[in-house]
């Protein structure tokens, strides 16, 4: 949301906008209706929904959040850059999908107030808005007509695109392995490493097992040490598409849920977030 405020800085008193009821975005599998009297407008990563009369301004944009739980730890960051200093005022709403609650804070030397949503999605992008405007101008009526938007979300798959089918083919049924070992000596003759090993199975039935695996020591002029963990654990995936991008997404059994971006190199290695990963035969699937 940094970015998100200090573009609501620079666009206040100079947005022109155009009529529109229904905004359908297929890519992000989100479509919404702009409520009556407000008209919106494509900003980039962002869509803009100002009113003909009611000051301030609705600002709508993507969220990746996987959990309710990882939207709120967002939320009660607060909101913090150039020229912006708004903090959480009071606690969160949780209800079902959607985290909702208040800022206030100073903008651009203005004393300033915003009512915030965001919806989780567990089939594409999340959605979430931001209605900001004066302090001395906020009212109930503004959270009516940002609440009004968010009812009318409705999330849908989104459509594959060629790299995720091609994901898909490459994928399926196959394991995925990411190794890494590090250890080196001091001075004083002692030595540290650490070592990780994960597997995800992905079964061609939509289930996948997961394994990890990993550990550090040291052993020097202090005295020795060793710690390890592991995590053997299976459950339900899903290869999506999500703005154009591939993700990797591991659905627990315990309710955990993993997401990795899906990607490739120059050289034409597949990457998790950004890790390398080797694609190999399957060792089991049971």
């Amino acid at each position: 949301m940094k970015s998100l405020i200090l573009l609501l800085a620079t666009v206040l008193g100079m947005l022109t906008v155009y009529a529109q009821e229904k905004v359908d975005l297929p890519e992000y599998g989100i479509s919404f209706e702009i409520p009556v009297g407000w008209s919106a407008q494509s900003q980039g990563d962002y869509i803009l929904v100002g009113h003909q009369s009611m000051p301030g301004l609705i600002i709508i944009f993507e969220n990746t959040a996987s959990t309710t739980a990882e939207l709120l730890a967002s939320a009660k960051e607060g909101i913090y850059d150039e020229g912006v200093s708004l903090k959480p005022a009071g606690d969160f709403t949780l209800t079902g999908n959607k985290v909702e609650g208040y800022y206030e804070g100073m903008l651009q030397g203005a004393q300033v107030k915003a009512f915030a949503i965001g919806l989780v999605s567990r089939v594409g992008s999340g959605f979430s808005a931001i209605v900001v405007t004066a302090t001395d101008l906020f009212t109930e009526k503004h959270i009516t007509e940002i609440n009004k938007l968010a009812a009318s979300v409705v999330f849908s798959e989104i459509p594959d695109t060629y790299s995720t089918e091609q994901w898909k083919g490459w994928l399926t049924g196959r394991q995925l392995r990411y190794m890494y070992t590090s250890g080196g000596s001091d001075y004083g003759g002692g030595y540290s490493g650490t070592s990780q090993d994960r597997r995800i199975n992905l079964c061609s039935n939509g289930r996948f097992l997961y394994y990890s695996n990993s550990s550090s020591s040291f052993d020097g002029s202090g005295g020795f040490g060793y710690t390890q963990g592991n995590k053997d654990s299976q459950g339900i995936y899903k290869l999506v598409s999500k703005a154009g991008r591939t993700y990797l997404i591991l659905e627990f059994e315990n309710g955990e849920t993993y997401e990795y971006e899906v990607s490739s190199n120059e050289s034409d290695h597949t990457l998790l977030n950004g890790d390398r990963y080797f694609v190999v035969d399957l060792e089991r699937c049971n």
